[in-house]
């Protein structure tokens, strides 16, 4: 709590009282996005998407990190409350994904993904952490091969591939060092797997979307003189 609230910033964000819908609810409500809804989202078997960006270029490197951090923990917090739902395949709910790009440019978030590494699976939360080399995710590299985390090379540097070498087999340094654009190299996800390789999708073309941006801050957030009168 003192690192989430270390700031302005951080405060008008977290302390101010939710933007509620016409049932008098939150707007925002990560755990009803998590588990998904069949009957407000018939379209997509009840499933969600939901971005959050922060711009770094404006709130700079400390807002950043709280901002992240206060993210990753509401997630995390949002997954281990789903005790309340049976299990289904082995954890509690219907799964969900959350991606994660360079977890480790916000070191205070450590220790949320360290432990959504450990316990994860049971709650039905699938990680997938972007990063540019291991390097990255030195902070709990343990915890990912101790959890058999499963990896996802592209075109990467030496150190990198040595380090990955037993996840990689069969391949061997020499043909991940040369795996071309466009493809990636997958680890072994189980006992009885291989390493296989993979091409990725080619995308034509990509939908402008900055307009939905100004759409959700419309319909979520509140203005600022608003926020700041009221804490």
């Amino acid at each position: 709590i003192n690192i989430l609230l270390s700031n302005d910033y951080m405060r008008n964000s977290i302390l101010q009282s939710p933007k509620l819908g016409s049932d008098g609810k939150p707007l925002i409500n990560v755990r009803k996005w998590i588990d998904g809804n069949i009957e407000t989202n018939p379209k997509y078997g009840g499933a969600y998407f939901v971005g959050i960006r922060i711009p770094k270029s404006e709130l700079h490197e400390a807002a950043t990190d709280r901002l992240a951090t206060f993210w990753d923990a509401k997630i995390w917090l949002s997954a281990l409350s789903r005790y309340d739902l049976p299990k289904v395949g082995g954890c509690h709910g219907k799964p969900f994904v959350y991606i994660r790009d360079e977890p480790h440019q916000t070191p205070s978030a450590v220790h949320v993904h360290d432990d959504a590494c450990r316990e994860a699976r049971k709650w039905g939360m699938k990680n997938v952490w972007l990063g540019h080399k291991l390097e990255d995710f030195d902070f709990m590299r343990k915890t990912l091969k101790d959890a058999g985390a499963q990896f996802t090379l592209f075109a990467t540097s030496k150190e990198t591939v040595r380090s990955l070498k037993e996840e990689m087999l069969p391949f061997t340094e020499e043909e991940l060092l040369k795996i071309p654009e466009q493809w990636v190299c997958v680890s072994k996800f189980a006992e009885s797997d291989q390493s296989f390789l993979c091409g990725t999708f080619e995308t034509k073309f990509i939908k402008d979307r900055k307009h939905i941006r100004g759409i959700c801050g419309q319909r979520f957030g509140k203005p600022l003189q608003e926020v700041e009168s009221e804490i």
